[in-house]
């Protein structure tokens, strides 16, 4: 998710870049004003998706800390968050490679009912 902000944050920088520009070109006013007003739109229009991603964001770290226990935590944290293959989630969370996939795919379960929970709420 925090590659989509990055990428929502450069766009709204190359926005307010064309902004600028425009602003200092001779334009016809009213053609300067609807490209401007525009400009801003698209502008508030990515502000307002990086807001629901963080939102999102939020709800899901918050869910997640309270339906996972640490080493459920720990270990979707190394393989989702990391991204480590496997071998190297198995030894930073110190157990075995079949361990880490019944305790991932454990954690996936509880986040799933977690989930549903929260949605019917």
């Amino acid at each position: 998710m925090e590659h989509i902000v990055h990428e929502q944050n450069l766009e709204i920088r190359r926005l307010n870049n064309m902004l600028n520009r425009l602003q200092g070109e001779n334009h016809d006013q009213n053609v300067a004003e609807e490209k401007r007003v525009a400009l801003l739109a698209e502008i508030t229009k990515y502000e307002e998706s990086i807001e629901n991603l963080n939102v999102s964001l939020t709800k899901a770290q918050r869910l997640m800390f309270s339906a996972l226990n640490d080493e459920e935590r720990n270990v979707v944290r190394l393989r989702c968050y990391k991204q480590y293959p496997w071998d190297t989630v198995a030894k930073k969370a110190a157990m075995s490679r079949s361990s880490c996939f019944r305790v991932y795919m454990g954690a996936m379960g509880n986040l799933c009912m977690a989930w549903e929970k929260e949605e019917v709420v």
